[in-house]
């Protein structure tokens, strides 16, 4: 098995030479076999091993018992081992998520903070080929499209799996002949969890049913992530643009193939962190939302919103601004995941992107916040309207006006950032100093 591994490492380039890797220890017998294998390889690929084991404080007993097992076996092997402890419970109750999507959630969490605090190259996971024939099965019950056929890939970003060429009876056989020992996590034997299910009865009932049936499924997959990768060089991916409250994927996108646009919409959901738990019901009603008149919105799954805007469709994360406020003064500020700069246009008159206002005009006490229902704002030439109607007028997306720093004192809005300034502190012929409002990059 070991040099079927190193094959598999080999052509993906999921290793090179000196390179520090992290391997995910549970203690099980999978992760046993992956860490004692690229134990036996170190020599041969000049590399360092770091064991990492993540504690979900699940099981009571049981995880401290296997915790101590780990500890152990890489005290005794001379490999530096990191414990990470989190609390599975917790976050599920208070992210409304399932128990399997807060452990797999802060197991990455977790995986990511000692890749930083190691300094590791990537982090190795034992998953083999029966994981990903079940990975298959699972993305098809939710409703997949061919990305989800693909499963889990040998690397993605920092993530290696040297196992994903391996059946689950060589690393059975592996164990027993290197008489390599391991913890049994008594939840394996539970189908209250969907992949434990998926395990027992579905893709058992698959192989006796069809011969070889693991390994045609692991096909299926490479065929499809070659497709994929085809596809994926081509993508017009200058449809999905950034800006300072999200992602928006351009209404020029809704007329392209829908090959083309339902990967758009995972690119946007990529790039918000949120590719977990995307089915494609999620990517069909996101293409029905082009159709939508503007503000209507749609919650997905990770927190992500997304909304129908006058030039797209953005995909958003909520940011709670309502208690911020931040008294004027020159100088750089943050506010919500945007920076901005109060300067004073020098005796030069030399002018650069922005907004334009003059200082004295700005009553002691401004504040910079986010604009109330009450908020006013006088527009240039005289007459008031409601902050919200006036945005609304300029067609500033729902989303944006959310996020967008307004200059307040009281109810009197004096400046709203990236969109105009009121009447009452224009520059005029009185004016002897100019101000001048900038957003900027950091």
């Amino acid at each position: 098995m070991e040099e079927k591994v190193l094959r598999t490492i080999l052509n993906n380039n999921l290793i090179k030479e000196g390179d520090r890797v992290g391997v995910a220890l549970s203690g099980g017998s999978d992760s046993m076999a992956l860490f004692c294998c690229l134990l036996n390889l170190k020599e041969k690929l000049k590399i360092e091993l770091v064991a990492i084991h993540v504690n979900h404080n699940l099981r009571g007993a049981e995880a401290k018992r296997d915790e101590r097992f780990v500890v152990d076996f890489c005290k005794k092997n001379k490999i530096k081992c990191v414990v990470k402890s989190v609390n599975v419970l917790k976050s599920a109750k208070e992210q409304k998520h399932t128990i399997e999507q807060s452990a797999r959630v802060l197991r990455y969490k977790a995986f990511s903070e000692v890749m930083e605090e190691c300094n590791l190259d990537s982090v190795a996971l034992a998953h083999h080929k029966n994981d990903q024939a079940e990975t298959i099965l699972m993305h098809i019950g939710r409703g997949c499209g061919i990305n989800g056929l693909i499963g889990m890939r040998k690397k993605q970003e920092n993530y290696i799996r040297p196992l994903l060429d391996i059946e689950k009876e060589e690393i059975e056989k592996y164990i027993s002949d290197c008489h390599i020992s391991f913890v049994e996590d008594s939840t394996n034997k539970s189908d209250e969890y969907k992949r434990n299910y998926v395990r027992h009865n579905l893709l058992k009932s698959f192989e006796e049913a069809y011969d070889g049936a693991v390994g045609n499924l692991v096909k299926l997959s490479n065929m499809a992530q070659i497709d994929e990768d085809f596809i994926l060089k081509s993508m017009p991916f200058e449809f999905v643009q950034a800006r300072a409250d999200g992602i928006i994927l351009s209404d020029k996108a809704k007329n392209l193939h829908l090959a083309i646009l339902t990967r758009l919409v995972r690119e946007c959901f990529a790039r918000m962190g949120s590719v977990v738990d995307v089915e494609a019901l999620h990517i069909e009603k996101i293409m029905d939302l082009f159709k939508n008149t503007v503000g209507k919105k749609l919650d997905m799954p990770n927190g992500v919103s997304v909304v129908r805007c006058y030039d797209g469709v953005l995909f958003t994360k909520k940011k709670d601004l309502t208690n911020l406020e931040i008294p004027f003064n020159l100088g750089k500020f943050a506010f919500g995941n945007s920076f901005y700069e109060v300067g004073v246009v020098d005796s030069n008159g030399e002018t650069s992107k922005g907004l334009y206002f003059d200082i004295d005009k700005i009553p002691s006490g401004s504040v910079w916040r986010s604009y109330t229902s009450e908020d006013r704002f006088t527009k240039f030439g005289g007459g008031t309207k409601k902050v919200k109607d006036y945005l609304v007028s300029k067609k500033v997306d729902s989303e944006m006006r959310k996020i967008l720093p307004c200059l307040c004192f009281g109810n009197e809005c004096l400046l709203i950032a990236g969109v105009e300034i009121s009447n009452n502190i224009k520059v005029d012929e009185t004016t002897n100093k100019v101000g001048v409002l900038k957003k900027i990059d950091n």
